[in-house]
């Protein structure tokens, strides 16, 4: 699980940070005392699974601010406030776009933020170990596999595209692909696509579900469509299962 504390005071920081470093299910945990590190953290890919929010920054854009954009770039990140007094700005905290679901009074409790963060951890709707890493000049940045529409090779750089954002990485195609799950179909040499985003297939091209053609080379038209084809096959009996499942399970309510 990966965490990042957000908070002006270095004290605040570093003692939650140590606490949170030493519990066994959090694999990295960063800080951040300024706002606009952790947002502009979370716009490259940061992708945290649990952040903590001091609400009192004494700017006028505060903590409750700076979590209700990292909601809009991040929906699934769960928030946890931080404040010194119960009372301060609850019902902003309630009324705010961001993804509560925790609160600490400071000086935090060691216990309590344990608490905190394995309530959090047992409502993420992330799904683990499935981040592709990025390196790119000076920035490090993580994409969700599932969030990848396609990619496009350009040389010696990678250029992974999402529906929100485009990254680039000095990396090779076919290497990448090696850490790819397998509904990622190279259609083309330049180009592989995550088939959860295909419309439709012909011998030509691909049309993605927002309406972008990628080409289907020559050579590897056959391979493309018989595993597109399986992928699907695959896909709808998943749904009829599930459904067949919902049903019994009424049933038996019954």
């Amino acid at each position: 699980m990966r965490v990042a504390v957000c908070d002006p005071e270095q004290q605040v920081l570093e003692q939650v940070a140590a606490w949170i470093r030493d519990m066994e299910f959090v694999s990295r945990c960063d800080t951040f005392s300024m706002l606009s590190k952790i947002i502009r953290a979370v716009e490259l890919g940061g992708d945290y699974d649990i952040i903590l929010m001091a609400v009192g920054w004494g700017q006028e854009y505060d903590g409750i601010d700076a979590a209700g954009r990292i909601s809009q770039l991040d929906d699934r990140a769960k928030i946890i406030y931080m404040a010194y007094s119960a009372r301060t700005d609850v019902q902003e905290l309630f009324l705010s776009p961001a993804n509560l679901s925790g609160f600490l009074t400071k000086p935090v409790n060691r216990s309590m933020l344990e608490r905190n963060l394995k309530k959090a951890q047992a409502t993420s709707q992330k799904p683990k170990d499935r981040r592709l890493e990025i390196k790119y000049k000076n920035e490090m940045a993580t994409v969700l596999y599932e969030d990848i529409v396609y990619l496009e090779s350009m040389g010696h750089l990678v250029m992974i595209h999402t529906e929100r954002r485009d990254y680039h990485s000095y990396n090779r195609l076919e290497r990448m692909l090696q850490t790819l799950p397998d509904y990622f179909l190279h259609c083309h040499k330049s180009y592989a696509v995550n088939m959860n985003y295909v419309r439709s297939l012909d011998k030509k091209r691909i049309i993605l579900l927002n309406g972008k053609e990628i080409p289907i080379s020559r050579a590897r038209y056959n391979e493309s469509r018989n595993r597109y084809l399986i992928y699907m096959d695959e896909l709808l009996l998943a749904v009829k299962n599930r459904k067949a499942g919902d049903r019994k399970s009424g049933a038996e309510k019954l």
